[in-house]
């Protein structure tokens, strides 16, 4: 078995040929299971990562003379989060209370946040390994169906013509601007990547 990788191509295509032969049947997989682990970590990341930043600033010292100046001035928490998000630029929605500014809160927060982050990152890495497993698993049973599938296109001989006539036949026959006498063929099943090769349902 052969692989071709054609990487003029975006995203580059992946193309399969038995040994000895030019032919070749597209052989691309979606990698879509190897993105949610990642997907769902980067989502953790950007919501806790900058309330973490955000806690680390409030514990300042001069961040908390702020806020108790605001205390001492009647503010309520709504008030507080609209200046320091003024002021600072940060993230404050995880503030429900007006408990959540002292220093030990703060502290607190950041200790089990950058936990909670940790745990996604080991969850991400072992969503990773899984859905790396299954892809192969996937792409195994995949291009044991395309071999079947080049195996029967040199068992009829097919392969011996130049792939650049035949794709030009097949594209004719499939636009319906070629008709052969004596030859039945279902354009919309003509699909020899896929293993259909043109036959009618009434035969399969």
């Amino acid at each position: 078995m052969y692989i071709a990788i054609d990487t003029g191509k975006n995203p580059p295509q992946r193309s399969l040929s038995l040994e000895g032969s030019d032919y070749l049947v597209e052989a691309n997989h979606p990698l879509t299971e190897l993105h949610k682990p990642n997907t769902k970590f980067q989502e953790t990341k950007n919501k806790l990562l900058p309330q973490i930043q955000s806690a680390n600033i409030l514990k300042t010292q001069a961040t908390q003379d702020h806020i108790v100046d605001m205390l001492e001035h009647g503010f309520s928490l709504e008030k507080v989060k609209v200046q320091i998000e003024r002021c600072y630029m940060v993230d404050v929605s995880y503030l429900t209370t007006l408990d959540d500014l002292k220093p030990e809160s703060l502290e607190q927060f950041v200790a089990l946040t950058t936990k909670a982050l940790d745990r996604a990152l080991l969850d991400y890495q072992e969503g990773l390994k899984k859905a790396l497993l299954i892809n192969k698993d996937e792409v195994q049973e995949a291009d044991r169906e395309k071999r079947e599938i080049l195996a029967f296109i040199h068992s009829i001989c097919f392969d011996l013509v130049d792939q650049h006539h035949t794709n030009g036949l097949i594209r004719e026959i499939k636009s319906n601007s070629l008709y052969v006498e004596g030859l039945s063929l279902d354009p919309t099943r003509l699909d020899i990547d896929s293993g259909c090769f043109g036959e009618p349902v009434t035969e399969q």
